[in-house]
């Protein structure tokens, strides 16, 4: 059974809008995807907090977004950047010309792979809809 990551922020209260992006993958991206999840888990891959300060750090010095990392660890991943993880080995780069521990939530959003997303706030609609 898998879980309904939508309910769990299902709180009009404290989260205001909510989008999914629905990435139209194929059968095969979906089953990497879930592969290369569950071998970070069988790794012990880790939080990475010093990894988002490196990405901070690249932030302010456009230059350094394309290059490694300078807080780099190995086996440690932050939120966005075990997306662009996940997706990479899937055959999908959310962020190109972003180094993979360099990724942002926002990269995340602005990715040129073409999206269907849907957005809730108050109600469910298709993104860019003013109904």
């Amino acid at each position: 059974m898998q879980e309904n990551r939508i309910s769990k922020y299902f709180d009009e209260q404290l989260y205001t809008c909510l989008a999914v992006l629905d990435l139209d993958l194929t059968e095969a991206q979906v089953a990497c995807l879930l592969r290369e999840g569950l071998e970070l888990v069988a790794n012990r891959a880790r939080y990475s907090l010093r990894e988002l300060f490196g990405t901070f750090i690249a932030l302010h010095r456009s230059e350094l977004r394309a290059r490694g990392n300078l807080l780099a660890r190995q086996s440690s991943l932050y939120c966005s950047a075990l997306l662009q993880h996940l997706f990479r080995k899937a055959g999908l780069d959310l962020a190109p010309g972003v180094d993979l521990k360099n990724t942002t939530p926002e990269d995340v959003c602005r990715t040129p792979i073409r999206t269907w997303p849907t957005c809730y706030n108050g109600r469910w609609r298709a993104a860019g809809s003013r109904n």
